[in-house]
């Protein structure tokens, strides 16, 4: 249930990030402060689960590296694109740290954002913290015509 929370099921991303930043709080002492511009999102249901795994996967490396006391999470919607993005006010990941090829946590990041045609990034300023982002592409809806569709029989074939 920690991978995949019943909350991101019930009531969508913003709801089960909110509930992981509290869990956060409790367990590691570090505030972290969620702001959602929507409740609900167009996202798939698979695009919610990488973003959740993802933001699990920074908050990890926060406590792990960053030597922070701080996290700002933030959800953004636009028509098309969708935009999570983790601060922290740690250390700064350096760029050599942000390339490692052996940086598994990083690594996994690049790649479930990969599959649901996401961007990842991942930038640090030293003394003034880490900054990860994702941004994935909404699936359009498809148009709506009004209205039934004409059924056009095929033509035959001349030989």
């Amino acid at each position: 249930t920690q991978l995949r929370p019943p909350t991101l099921d019930h009531l969508g991303l913003p709801s089960a990030v909110q509930w992981e930043a509290m869990t956060f709080r409790a367990r590691t002492g570090l505030r972290c402060h969620v702001r959602a511009d929507r409740e609900s999102t167009a996202l798939s249901r698979e695009q919610q689960t990488v973003l959740f795994r993802i933001f699990q996967e920074a908050l990890t490396n926060v406590v792990r590296h960053a030597k922070a006391s701080a996290v700002e999470v933030i959800l953004a919607e636009r028509s098309s694109r969708f935009e999570l993005r983790i601060r922290d006010n740690g250390g700064g990941i350096t760029e050599a740290q942000a390339r490692n090829p052996r940086s598994m946590g990083l690594l996994g990041m690049r790649e479930r954002a990969a599959l649901i045609g996401g961007l990842f990034d991942i930038t640090g300023r030293r003394g003034k913290g880490t900054v990860v982002s994702v941004r994935v592409p909404l699936a359009k809806a498809p148009a709506r015509t009004g209205g039934r569709r004409r059924r056009v029989p095929p033509r035959k074939r001349s030989r």
